[in-house]
């Protein structure tokens, strides 16, 4: 069945908490990895605009690239997988347990 998990063939409604909240975290780390880039190039493209020094997005992530070089794309990422560990594990535990509440 499609509600199977990988560990030891339980449903997922009767994996505990920890099996869940470690699943949050680390999908929601994996995600910041991803994501975390773009979410860079946006922020300095909000920053121009202040300024009136818009430019587009490819644009910006050139000038980054060529300027600062590419892990400053990743500045202050550690701080975000801090947080998104706990935060994500607690949101997927809490999203999972209201699921079950809302069947019984």
């Amino acid at each position: 069945s499609s509600d199977l998990a990988i560990s030891g063939g339980k449903s997922k409604e009767d994996l505990g908490v920890l099996p869940l909240m470690l699943s949050g975290g680390f999908g929601g780390m994996s995600l910041w990895l991803i994501v975390f880039p773009v979410d860079c190039v946006k922020s300095r493209i909000q920053v121009m605009s202040m300024s009136g020094k818009q430019a587009g997005f490819m644009k910006t992530f050139a000038t980054i690239i060529r300027n600062e070089g590419i892990f400053t794309l990743y500045s202050g990422l550690k701080p975000t997988l801090i947080r998104a560990f706990p935060a994500n594990g607690a949101l997927f535990v809490a999203y999972e347990y209201s699921r079950k509440i809302g069947r019984a």
